[in-house]
């Protein structure tokens, strides 16, 4: 038991040793990389991926997580707390085991930086132009590369290029400008080869100047500055010398070579306003896929500065030093874009400087035309044999298709020997004008075996079926699937079959003139769906008779009940007599609504059996609306405004006044009940153009939703639950209307209001 319990806690201890260590082992190093410059240019995704694959290359797996702070838009004091805040607090939370800074700018800044932060890891800078080495003593932790400027050699690549000996140099008279400028002075200080014009003493712009022998076999450097114009000239020389002197030079910028030195706000001007690609002696800008300012030059590529970053930062990951690591010097080279060189006037060819320089950005058919030949016959190769593939592949489907097109035919003929072997059914065909019966099925049913006119064929047809019959005729009109029924006699009107025809309508169909289809006699559905429609208008005309009768039971009920109630308390003795005018007011107001039902049913009653009788007079519709008016005026509750709406003019309708009173007061009864407050307006429009006059009763009360519009009219139909109606009052109002030759209907919004109105036409005055 012993044993086994000692072998439990070993096996214990050892598994937790095991994944502690697998942990650790996952748990990648993380590196911090800190761009000077923004993720838009060779900084962005061409330097991650080249510094994913150098990665990759060493076997080195970390977390890389960058940085871009963009600083040729900003000042060295803009990464305060506020800007390098996150930036700080995250390495710190992260304890990387290097941290990677690339270029002047963002170096500088570090360098200067107050804190603690950058003496905690290890750094390896790239791309710096310029080191402090007093400040380098102070940080034992910093080791990486310098990117020397070659002036001397792009201007010597200047002028083999363009032919120019006079390029330019935008520099500014900053610390760091100042800097540069001397590095470019000790670097073209051969005097043999360069003239230093950095005070403006050689007339760069005089062609005269240029052509003298002191200047002709010698590169020109001239030093300039937009950012202070006044500087632009030889000492003690006025202010106004150096702003000329920038005039001209951006009048013609056009004709001269400028080399780019450094990459800020201001380093550009010149270059653009020359308005073509430039030289470099930095990489920052060269092969920018959205610009194509600058042609090339001798420089360290991000590829190469990239790889020597990464070589140190493997070294730091092996347990190195920094401080036992030396500091290196990136290798240049020379390099031309493609895309620059094509917008270079003339444009340069690549076979005469792909020796010299490595292109960037040069297609396959420039770089190796037969390279490309080669993958252009490959690609039409292949795409040859996709498309035999492809045609070999359609005709097999197209055999396979036929194969089982023939044995569908097969089965098809015999389907319809046996659905068609009877007089039922048969197959017709309208062409260009005729109609064509299925010569065996025709035969069966009495019709000869000829083409038939359709016009002949329509003296046939019954009248109350000859909208469907046209519509067969036109079938050009009406493309798509169809199914229509004709009732016709085929023994001289004396019996009368019904027919179902099936259609389909192609574009074919249309083009040709031709449509063919399925004709059925059927006449047991017919009579089978004549007795299923009466059976069912019987069961909801019962359905609808039993619902009328409950609810007009539960209806008259509730008044009676009032009725009798109240008057038992009326009896009292001992009430008073406040008590008994409201007793009297509700026996009343409970009496008026039982006849009011009572009447509904009278009235509905009438219409349905035509007892409803009308005596027809001319109607001034202004007097008849002012009538409902004063009525109704007297009815209207406290708490709701009644308006009434006179129209432009009065006209005469031909009309039963009471009836037509009926309606109005039964659309105005209506919105007292279901406007809660708000207003009421009655009144009437004429309709010129169509000589029609409506009446109208619009409320701002609660309306009637969307799905109930439609069925306001019907019998007993109630649109809320608490209606104390019939239902019948609005369905008698639709008969009065309709019999009188008018229209009715209404507009409602729920939750806003009614709009309630019937239209009738007027009598037109005559002309005298």
């Amino acid at each position: 038991m012993f044993r086994l319990f000692r072998t439990l806690i070993i096996a214990a201890v050892a598994l937790s040793c095991f994944f502690s260590c697998n942990l650790k082992k996952d748990k990648k190093p993380i590196v911090v990389v800190m761009h000077s410059y923004s993720d838009a240019g060779q900084d962005g995704e061409l330097f991650r991926k080249r510094m994913e694959y150098e990665l990759k290359a060493r076997n080195l797996d970390v977390d890389v997580r960058h940085f871009y702070f963009n600083m040729p838009y900003y000042s060295i004091d803009f990464l305060g707390d506020q800007a390098f805040g996150p930036c700080r607090d995250s390495i710190l939370s992260w304890q990387p085991a290097a941290i990677l800074v690339n270029d002047d700018p963002l170096f500088k800044w570090v360098m200067n930086y107050e804190g603690s932060l950058f003496h905690q890891f290890p750094i390896v800078y790239s791309g710096v132009t310029h080191i402090d080495t007093a400040k380098m003593r102070r940080y034992p932790n910093v080791t990486g590369f310098m990117d020397s400027l070659d002036l001397a050699r792009n201007g010597e690549i200047c002028r083999m290029v363009s032919g120019l000996n006079n390029p330019i140099i935008e520099l500014d008279n900053y610390v760091g400008d100042v800097c540069l400028k001397k590095y470019c002075n000790e670097n073209i200080s051969d005097t043999t080869k360069y003239v230093n014009n950095k005070d403006f003493h050689v007339d760069i712009l005089n062609k005269d100047t240029l052509a003298l022998p002191k200047y002709s076999d010698k590169v020109i450097f001239t030093f300039f500055s937009a950012l202070q114009p006044e500087s632009n000239k030889s000492s003690g020389m006025p202010d106004i010398v150096g702003l000329h002197n920038v005039h001209d030079l951006y009048n013609q910028a056009k004709e001269l070579a400028m080399i780019q030195v450094k990459f800020d706000l201001f380093s550009n001007s010149l270059i653009d306003r020359s308005g073509r690609p430039q030289f470099t002696a930095i990489r920052e800008q060269f092969a920018s896929q959205s610009q194509k300012r600058i042609l090339g030059g001798y420089f360290s590529s991000t590829e190469t500065q990239i790889a020597d970053q990464v070589s140190y930062l493997a070294r730091i990951l092996n347990g190195e030093k920094p401080s036992d690591i030396p500091r290196g010097v990136h290798m240049k080279d020379y390099y031309m874009d493609w895309n620059a060189m094509e917008s270079y006037v003339p444009p340069l060819r690549y076979e005469d400087w792909s020796d010299t320089f490595h292109i960037s950005n040069a297609p396959l058919k420039v770089k190796n035309p037969k390279a490309y030949m080669v993958w252009m016959i490959n690609s039409v190769f292949l795409i040859i044999v996709l498309i035999g593939s492809l045609v070999y592949f359609l005709i097999w489907i197209r055999m396979q298709s036929n194969a089982k097109l023939m044995e569908q035919l097969q089965k098809n003929a015999l389907y319809r020997s046996l659905v068609f072997g009877n007089a039922r059914a048969g197959i017709w065909k309208i062409d260009h004008g005729t109609i064509i019966l299925q010569s065996d099925w025709g035969n069966k049913i009495g019709i000869a075996n000829r083409p038939i006119p359709l016009e002949e064929m329509a003296k046939v047809v019954d009248p109350k079926t000859m909208d469907s019959y046209r519509f067969i005729v036109d079938f050009k009109k009406h493309p798509g699937y169809h199914k229509v029924r004709v009732r016709s006699s085929i023994d001289g009107f004396k019996t009368w079959i019904w027919w179902e025809i099936i259609f389909t309508v192609h574009e074919d169909n249309i083009k040709n003139d031709s449509v063919c289809g399925l004709i059925i006699n059927c006449d047991k559905y017919k009579e089978e769906e004549d007795e299923l429609v009466a059976a069912l208008d019987k069961a909801s005309e019962v359905s609808v008779k039993e619902n009328f009768i409950s609810n007009i039971s539960h209806d008259i009920r509730t008044p009676l009940n009032a009725i009798s109630g109240f008057s038992e308390l009326l009896a009292m003795t001992e009430c008073s007599s406040e008590d008994r005018a409201m007793y009297t007011d509700v026996i009343q107001d409970n009496t008026d609504q039982l006849l009011n039902m009572i009447d509904s049913v009278v009235d509905k009653s009438e219409s349905e059996t035509d007892g409803m009788a009308f005596k027809i007079l001319p109607v001034s519709i202004a007097e008849l609306v002012e009538k409902c008016y004063k009525t109704n005026g007297i009815l209207c509750p406290s708490n709701i405004k009644f308006l009434e709406a006179k129209g432009e003019r009065d006209v005469t309708v031909k009309c039963d006044q009471v009836r037509m009173k009926q309606v109005v007061n039964n659309f105005v009864g209506n919105a007292f009940k279901f406007t809660p407050n708000g207003s009421i307006t009655i009144g009437w429009t004429v309709d010129e153009k169509a000589g029609t006059v409506e009446v109208f009763v619009e409320d701002t009360g609660i309306g009637i939703q969307a799905d109930k519009v439609d069925s306001v009219f019907e019998r007993f139909n109630k649109t809320t639950e608490n209606d104390k109606g019939t239902g019948l009052g609005l369905n008698i109002c639709k008969t009065i209307i309709e019999k009188q030759g008018g229209k009715i209907g209404v507009k409602s919004d729920f939750g806003k209001g009614s709009h309630f109105y019937f239209t009738m036409p007027y009598e037109k005055e005559e002309q005298a």
